[in-house]
């Protein structure tokens, strides 16, 4: 673990504010523990949230739903083969996961998803319920 000396405080503060990252990942990329950035981020009074969770939480639904609609579109781009059958488990394994990312996002939020945010998981669905429907197995 590298001392204070060596970690470009600087850098850690900048990324941490752009809030593009999780905590988690600038701790990685930095090689320092949460601890030791919470407890930079309280001593030296930076200008950002000491609990990030919720922002951090929203980062990961993010990717996990940009990784999911990826999928689909690959699945979609894909001609039908012998992997039907593995394709359409893949599909159910996606569908039931973002139904599940939905009720989380609703109960950890504390409220219903915005028009914008229903909408994106709507075409999704729509996206899966399509490519099942090609593979009949719905």
């Amino acid at each position: 673990m590298p001392s204070d000396d060596e970690v470009n405080w600087e850098l850690v503060r900048l990324q941490v504010k752009a809030g593009e990252m999780t905590r988690q990942r600038i701790c990685a990329a930095h090689g320092i523990t949460m601890q030791r950035l919470a407890r930079r981020i309280s001593e030296n009074k930076w200008d950002v949230d000491e609990d990030a969770s919720e922002h951090d939480r929203r980062i990961i639904v993010g990717e996990i739903l940009l990784a999911a609609e990826l999928q689909i579109l690959h699945l979609l781009e894909t001609e039908m083969s012998e992997t039907g059958e593995r394709e359409s488990m893949l599909l159910g394994r996606l569908a039931t996961t973002l139904n599940r990312l939905m009720a989380l996002d609703i109960k950890v939020a504390g409220k219903k998803p915005t028009p914008r945010q229903s909408k994106e998981m709507t075409e999704l669905r729509a996206k899966i319920a399509k490519r099942l429907d090609e593979l009949k197995v719905r």
